[in-house]
């Protein structure tokens, strides 16, 4: 036997010790743990309190743009009221374990209940987007910034999808890509959209960025001129 491991029942000796430790009330463990709880309380106490007693501007992440700047003092327009709730907090945490990325689905139909002739660009998109993805509000005053090469390239820079797309195309009806002719503006005036004849295989190029591979614009492509 090896001495220096001793007896078995030497051994069963320091394992007991060890287990009993474990279960031992020490003040450090006591102060460990309720140091622990506190913090766990408190910080569930905070995001309460700040949900239900801070002003709505303070979760504001910045200006709107000029096209909606009039919406400024009223968040509900595009943002569910319930979402400044305590229980709304539990919700969504549980949406995200469970599901993962949040759902952009009651913003979008809050989007298009003014932009009412703006789908997701083609009905043969295959990966579709929320509009927000894309369109990003809250970045301060003036124009809407415009959509980044790298939004485009998300979908155009994926050869797969792009295929993907193209075959969807083919099984559409042509009345499916015809849009509004006549659609009202933010003015709320109505104007003619132009409309060129869609290439065989619709616009599924797929490119890195615009700087890098993006095709001609078909108005510049074919010399288009304003009616």
């Amino acid at each position: 036997m090896d001495e220096q491991r001793g007896t078995p029942k030497q051994i069963a000796k320091r394992y007991e010790d060890k287990v009993d430790y474990r279960h031992t009330r020490t003040p450090w463990r006591r102060t460990r743990f309720w140091i622990s709880f506190l913090a766990i309380v408190g910080g569930i106490a905070a995001i309460y309190l700040a949900q239900n007693r801070t002003p709505p501007e303070f979760f504001n992440t910045g200006p709107l743009s000029r096209h909606h700047s009039a919406l400024e003092s009223n968040c509900a327009v595009c943002h569910q009221p319930e979402s400044l709730k305590a229980g709304w907090f539990v919700q969504v945490v549980n949406d995200r374990f469970r599901n993962g990325a949040p759902s952009f689905e009651r913003i979008d139909q809050a989007c298009q209940t003014c932009h009412e002739q703006h789908a997701f660009h083609e009905p043969n998109v295959v990966d579709n987007r929320s509009c927000s993805a894309c369109h990003k509000e809250h970045q301060g005053p003036g124009p809407m910034h415009a959509v980044g090469s790298l939004d485009c390239a998300s979908c155009h820079n994926d050869r797969g999808i792009m295929q993907a797309s193209a075959q969807l195309g083919t099984k559409l009806p042509s009345t499916h890509f015809r849009l509004n002719p006549k659609v009202v503006n933010s003015n709320g005036a109505q104007q003619t959209v132009l409309q060129l004849p869609r290439p065989a295989a619709g616009y599924t190029e797929t490119f890195a960025s615009f700087n890098d591979g993006h095709p001609p614009f078909q108005v510049h492509q074919q010399n288009v001129r304003e009616p």
